[in-house]
């Protein structure tokens, strides 16, 4: 008997400081360096550190947070996004004639924040799958909105998801044992190990989440699905020939779901399943 293990890296969530990101922010009562992810041309992330702002608005305490913009004074929107609570628009957009600003950083109670649907897919994603609160930086000027959001919706985690579900079926039909409708459980790894080397030369400004978690979860929820339905352990052995039927089926099960209310929940499930 013989088991896979799919070793993930990190891709793109090493946050990392940048002496000119455009932005800024600071806790008043827990002065820190904030780390940024860029993703793609408009949007930033900063995820709040956990045991500081967090505990304290849990607390009710309210702390004080400054938000401003870099000398290039590019208008953005900030949004506070709180899994489990909602997203939170920080007023106006700051621009060069509102470059900063000070707010109270407690969504409970506070007109200051202000509650609003997520303006695009990136915040809706991270409000339902993010691990921890976060700030969304969305620049843009007013002939950008479009582009904006076009981007959103090509930097969609989920859409990344159903695009590699796709690929992975596609790989395997070409990877068929012949005659017959079957492949080679170790094609799944041979699978994995081509997608790591394309996401190797991937920016990393193109991922919201974790794309090696993604593609790691993908095949063990694979083979939970078909041992669950069919019965058939597809890690029990690296020569086991695995019938397509059953990973066609699972690809439309997994497409179907993701295309329904409550996908950012599967996706998250899927990047909890591969963490270490």
């Amino acid at each position: 008997m013989s088991t896979t293990t799919y070793a993930t890296t990190a891709h793109a969530f090493e946050p990392s400081s940048t002496s000119k990101p455009g932005l800024g922010y600071i806790i008043v009562s827990q002065p820190q360096t904030a780390k940024f992810r860029a993703l793609g041309q408009y949007f930033c992330v900063s995820d709040l550190p956990g045991g500081s702002a967090w505990d304290l608005v849990e607390n009710s305490l309210g702390p004080q947070i400054c938000v401003w913009l870099g000398p290039d004074l590019v208008e953005t929107a900030v949004y506070l996004i709180w899994p489990g609570w909602g997203v939170y628009s920080l007023g106006p957009p700051l621009n060069a004639s509102n470059p900063s600003r000070v707010i109270n950083l407690e969504p409970k109670g506070n007109e200051a924040l202000i509650n609003c649907e997520p303006p695009n897919n990136i915040a809706l994603e991270l409000l339902h799958i993010n691990k921890t609160p976060c700030f969304l930086f969305i620049r843009q000027k007013e002939d950008d909105y479009a582009m904006v959001q076009e981007e959103a919706e090509s930097l969609s985690f989920i859409r990344y998801a159903l695009l590699a579900i796709n690929n992975f079926l596609s790989s395997l039909e070409k990877q068929k044992q012949s005659p017959g409708d079957a492949v080679q459980a170790s094609a799944l790894e041979s699978w994995y190990n081509s997608m790591l080397a394309a996401l190797s030369e991937e920016g990393e400004e193109k991922f919201l989440f974790d794309p090696t978690l993604l593609l790691a979860g993908l095949i063990k929820h694979l083979g939970a699905r078909i041992k669950e339905i069919n019965g058939f352990d597809i890690a029990a052995e690296a020569l086991l020939l695995i019938p397509m039927v059953f990973i066609r089926n699972w690809k439309e099960y997994m497409t179907g779901i993701l295309a329904k209310s409550g996908k950012e929940v599967v996706v998250k499930s899927l990047l909890q399943s591969s963490e270490f």
